[in-house]
This record gives C-alpha cells, structure tokens and sequence, in this order.
C-alpha cells in the first residue's frame, strides 16, 4: 500500500485508501484469473491429437 499512498491525493482518509486498495487487489486476482483461464484454453485448443504408442513413427526428415 505503500506505493498507492505516494499516488493518492494527502487529503484522503485512510479507510478510503484501505477500499482503494483492496479494490485495486481484487481487480489484479480477477485480471490474473482471466488470463490464466485463457491461456489454458489455448494449450486445451492446441493440444496435439493423441497418438497410438504401438504405432511406428513416421520417417523424420525425408
């Protein structure tokens, strides 16, 4: 809070400051959250097709 506190105006009380804060928090765990779930939606999206482990594998490099 203390870096909040530099950008806030001297006049504001603390409780105001406390909400301001709190606010801000919850913001960047919702923010993170989305972010999380969209990059887990793209790997679920990518995911490479599943392969038959008793299959040879194809030629590599020619």
């Amino acid at each position: 809070m203390n870096d909040l506190q530099r950008l806030l105006p001297d006049d504001i009380s603390d409780e105001t400051a406390a909400v301001i804060d709190n606010i801000l928090g919850e913001i960047a765990e919702t923010w993170k959250w989305r972010y999380f779930a969209k990059i887990q939606q793209f790997h679920e999206d990518n995911r490479p097709e599943p392969i038959d482990p008793f299959e040879p594998l194809p030629p590599w490099g020619h």
